[in-house]
Parts: structure tokens; sequence; C-alpha cells
């Protein structure tokens, strides 16, 4: 009887089944789940807050710099690379403003040798005669844009006396035109303890056509 009981109790130990551990509860999960939430947006607002506020950062060496000092070496930097930017802007100007004047004495020139070339051959001689008349007309219009010499000169400071005229050989004649270049700035300041650079020169312009 005792045997058959006890065999009885083990099959039915055997075909109960496994009791589960223990373990959190769902409000537990949650309660982790809001905790964790929270931190994170603790640490992101912090992090924020350290890049919005700008107040310090890292040098090259990995050294804090405060604000102040941000500025200062900010600064500093204007200064030293301030003189080299203004240099830069004063030599572009220059260069462009030169390259006009250029193209206008080249352009008058053209102009002027062209109206010598059609005026310098004596129908009655044949051969080119360059008369006081013919030369005067050909200067005025280098220099003033019309044959008469009125109104202003196509260049600041330009007079007919840059202008010369002559005759190579018998079939051509050429104009020869000079102007001393008027800058914008007149001279580059000086830097750092330097002498100012002027920045005047001498242009010319040789044009040669055959006489018509």
């Amino acid at each position: 009887m005792v045997s058959s009981r006890m065999t009885a109790v083990a099959v039915a130990r055997r075909g109960r089944p496994p009791v589960p551990a223990p373990g959190p509860t769902s409000s537990s999960f949650t309660r982790i789940r809001i905790r964790s939430t929270a931190d994170s947006h603790k640490g992101r607002s912090a992090r924020s807050g350290m890049q919005g506020s700008g107040k310090e950062g890292t040098d090259m060496n990995g050294h804090r710099l405060t604000g102040k000092r941000q500025q200062g070496i900010a600064a500093l930097e204007f200064l030293l690379t301030a003189p080299f930017l203004l240099l830069v802007v004063i030599a572009v100007s220059e260069l462009g403003w030169a390259f006009h004047q250029y193209h206008t004495m080249t352009r008058a020139a053209r102009d002027g040798a062209r109206h010598l070339a059609s005026h310098a051959i004596n129908n009655s001689m044949g051969f080119i005669f360059l008369s006081s008349a013919v030369v005067q007309e050909a200067s005025n219009l280098v220099v003033y844009g019309n044959t008469l010499g009125a109104g202003d000169p196509l260049l600041p400071g330009w007079s007919a006396g840059d202008i010369s005229v002559s005759s190579p050989d018998p079939s051509h004649v050429t104009v020869n035109a000079t102007y001393n270049y008027v800058p914008l700035v007149g001279q580059i300041p000086a830097f750092y303890g330097g002498e100012p650079v002027s920045m005047a020169f001498s242009m010319q312009s040789t044009v040669q056509m055959r006489a018509l």
C-alpha cells in the first residue's frame, strides 16, 4: 500500500508543470524605463547647453579656452591677416583700372593712326606729307576723341604733347602715344614700419598703318 501511494505521488509530481521563477513585474519595468528616459533627456540638455553657450572650447593642445581668450586670439589673427587682405584688394583694383586705361589709350592711338593714314598722302605730289594741320588733328583725335580738341581728355592728365607722329618709310605712318598712369590709391600704404610703394608708371602704345 505504501509503495503504491509513493508511486502515485511521484507520477503526479512528474505531470505537474514547472513553476516559473519570480521576476520583475510590469510596474517595475515601467519605472526603470521612465528613469532611463529621464536620464537620457538630462544628458542631452546638458550637452546642448555646453555647445550652445560657446563660452568654452579647446585649443590645438587640448587646453580649455574661455570666451575672452577666444576673442583675443581672433582679434590677433585679424590684425595679422588684415594688411595682406587689404593689399590683395588694392592690387586687384589697380590692375583693373590700369587695364582700362591702357585699353583706352591703345584704342585712341589706333583711331589717330587711321585718321593720319587717310590724310597723309598729298594727292598732287603722290607721297606722304605730314602737314602741321594733319598732325594736330591726329593728336587731338587721340587725346580728346575729336579733331578739334574740344572737351575733356579721354584719360586724366593726358595732353596732345604726349602724342608723336612720324613716317618711318614712304608708305607707312606711325602714332606713338605715352601716358603716365594715374592710380586709384596713389601708393600702397606702409605696413609694419615699411615705406609706401608708388603705383604710378608710364604706359606706351605704338600703332603703325599703311598710308592710303
